[in-house]
């Protein structure tokens, strides 16, 4: 189930995922809550949803 779900949407290695998703948790931009993770900042977690990249978003620095 997560490999299809990996290979649905073209992301990289298990590992770096999880790389990852520690690196924004470590820099407060998600926390993890019952299994889930939620971006701590309304505004950004707008515009993931509206289709911008991460890497606009972090480079914004509005956190």
């Amino acid at each position: 189930m997560v490999q299809a779900f990996i290979a649905k949407y073209r992301l990289p290695a298990l590992s770096s995922i999880e790389a990852t998703l520690e690196s924004l948790s470590d820099n407060q931009f998600i926390y993890q809550y019952k299994g889930i993770y939620i971006v701590y900042d309304r505004f950004s977690a707008m515009c993931l949803r509206e289709g911008f990249p991460l890497s606009t978003i972090i480079s914004w620095n509005l956190c």
